[in-house]
């Protein structure tokens, strides 16, 4: 069973939270990944695209998705400064404003929208309505969105990124933040290593790693000095999984964090995506990995990840 799997990765003495309450109500499963942090739920929920133009989805059904995601023991909340222009960010400070110790949010820095983003945030109600019904129109938001992003991990940046970051979450303090795809060479930046470090001693970030896109840049990633959370994608854990690598994740007592679960990067264009009870526990049944990273639209998207891991 999936819990057993997950009691196999926790801490000797800290076995995996169960996967149903005394109450009978559906209960993810938790896991120690090292002391004096906390747990890790083994689903995490995706926020990509709370908040954007082509999500249509209410904001209040977004804060119901992720109270009920809380209510089940989801607490691993993944975002990113850049998502939605920073409204994924807000939704999130909102949702969990009172209930900030039920939550592990994790948030990625490292990218910019530029000077325009003030203006999209204002004019997102009117593209949205345009979004709806305009699948070109969402073709041409893509591109538009490509040709301006750009990435910026200069120290100065990075600690302004932080601040919005956190500002825009509603906290003082980030439970894990990622240098968002960075390359190789900046996770071989000292100046980048010393800025993470920096964070964290100043009560900015409890725990600080990198989301990468490669495996190179997964290795690269290891050697960096402090580094505590990896976020990769299902294709690159199941790679990581064995080696060297592998060993060093254990020893270091790094949590490692999959995404594309339910749809691989390897997967080819017209193959059909696995079903998700089949995604999941294979996705936490890799070494290493604790936490299975998806984007939910609804509350019963949840609920179908829920009961494919409980």
């Amino acid at each position: 069973m999936l819990t057993s799997a997950l009691i196999s990765k926790t801490d000797a003495g800290a076995p995996a939270r169960p996967a149903e309450s005394a109450g009978g109500d559906l209960r993810v499963p938790q896991s120690r990944w090292r002391e004096r942090a906390a747990a890790l739920s083994a689903l995490g929920i995706g926020c990509a695209r709370m908040g954007s133009i082509r999500n249509h989805t209410p904001v209040s059904e977004i804060r119901r998705t992720l109270a009920a995601a809380l209510d089940h023991g989801v607490n691993v909340i993944d975002t990113a400064g850049i998502y939605a222009q920073g409204d994924s960010e807000r939704i999130i400070g909102e949702a969990i404003a009172e209930r900030r110790d039920q939550a592990f949010v994790i948030t990625k820095i490292g990218f910019s929208h530029g000077s325009h983003s003030r203006l999209v945030t204002r004019l997102k109600p009117v593209l949205r309505l345009v979004s709806r019904y305009s699948r070109a129109f969402d073709a041409k938001l893509d591109r538009a969105r490509d040709a301006v992003q750009s990435q910026n991990f200069s120290p100065g940046y990075l600690m302004d990124a932080l601040d919005g970051s956190l500002r825009r979450l509603g906290l003082n303090e980030v439970d894990g933040l990622l240098l968002h795809s960075p390359s190789g060479q900046v996770l071989e930046d000292d100046r980048v290593a010393e800025f993470l470090a920096r964070a964290k001693r100043q009560g900015k970030v409890k725990h600080f790693g990198a989301s990468v896109e490669t495996l190179p840049e997964a290795r690269a990633a290891l050697d960096m000095e402090g580094l505590e959370l990896l976020q990769v994608d299902i294709d690159t854990a199941r790679d990581l999984a064995s080696g060297p690598a592998c060993k060093i994740i254990g020893q270091r007592r790094i949590a490692v964090f999959a995404r594309q679960v339910l749809r691989p990067p390897g997967l080819a264009p017209d193959a059909a995506a696995p079903a998700i009870g089949e995604a999941l526990p294979a996705a936490l049944a890799v070494p290493n990995v604790r936490c299975a990273i998806v984007g939910l639209s609804s509350r019963k998207h949840l609920l179908a990840a829920i009961k494919a891991i409980s």
